[in-house]
């Protein structure tokens, strides 16, 4: 396996960069000073936060759910808002389709993870040009089957990972995402940004998860097992060229706790694209022209 190894390091998306969206902001009423909310009433708070709130306390008067976590329990993002956290564990969904714009300069990147629909429109434009892209991509179905009966029965499993670099990179550029499917349709992370190539993905890659799941045992002996959610992880080295290590290792660095979009194995494993972060990583330099990085990622999701 010789394929390109690189990352995408995100954009953060805030009300800076974000124009719009087809999906409401109406999960629960917006939070009002005036308001006395009852113990267990949801909010959300909008601007600047974009954050669903639950009261913890009865007869809760003036109190700003972002900076009293005494008295408001921060539950997660608002629909619109679950693809542009860092968490990989929110979904924004719709009942058939999800569209939004956000402004950049200069990005040639996007990838949307966990992604649950049939087709994914990427179009940018700037005020100068016009739209400068404008592609539509086919999810393709990843079941396997093996006889008729699967073939007949068997639901079908789309692509949930998706990712393109090929994007000009103009500035003043706005990026309008149109997800489409025959029914319900949901994004779990929207990443977009430049992508830093480190070599090539070497054989002998390892994948998997840690799953957070929980077995409780109580006096009597009866195991009680708790679902929760899970991460995924991966081993992997690349071959670099050594006039690259110095560069690569200021890259890694810099790329410390922070999430990033790793893609290990585009065009091969699907199931080698992660977001998340690097555990750990050394380079090797074992010839006098090329170099082996080793890297754990875990992911977020």
């Amino acid at each position: 396996m010789t394929t390109p190894f690189y990352v995408v390091t995100p954009t953060m998306i805030d009300d800076m960069n974000f124009v719009s969206s087809t999906v409401p902001e109406n999960d629960f009423p917006v939070y009002s000073e005036a308001t006395t909310y009852p113990l267990g009433a949801r909010v959300i708070v909008t601007t600047g936060y974009h954050k669903i709130y639950e009261s913890l306390v009865a007869s809760n008067t003036g109190n700003f759910p972002p900076t009293n976590p005494t008295r408001w329990l921060e539950v997660g993002p608002t629909n619109r808002w679950a693809a542009f956290d860092q968490s990989g564990n929110t979904l924004v969904t719709a009942t058939d389709s999800i569209e939004f714009a956000i402004t950049g300069n200069r990005f040639g990147s996007v990838g949307l993870l966990e992604v649950q629909a049939s087709s994914v429109r990427i179009r940018a434009s700037t005020l100068v040009d016009g739209t400068y892209y404008d592609k539509t991509y086919t999810l393709p179905d990843r079941s396997v089957v093996s006889n008729w009966y699967e073939y007949l029965y068997q639901p079908i499993s789309k692509q949930k990972q998706f990712v393109v670099t090929d994007i000009p990179p103009i500035s003043g550029s706005t990026y309008t995402i149109t997800v489409t499917n025959n029914g319900p349709v949901s994004l779990g992370t929207f990443v977009f940004g430049n992508k830093s190539e480190f070599g090539f993905t070497q054989y002998n890659a390892t994948i998997g998860i840690i799953d957070y799941s929980r077995k409780d045992v109580n006096q009597f002996g009866t195991a009680t097992l708790t679902k929760r959610n899970f991460s995924k992880r991966m081993d992997v080295s690349v071959f670099m060229e050594s006039v690259l290590t110095d560069s690569i290792t200021t890259k890694l660095q810099d790329l410390r706790a922070t999430p990033a979009l790793w893609v290990a194995a585009q065009d091969s494993y699907e199931v080698m694209t992660i977001y998340g972060f690097y555990r750990d990583f050394s380079i090797d330099i074992a010839f006098p022209t090329q170099t082996v990085g080793s890297l754990q990622i875990e992911g977020l999701t």
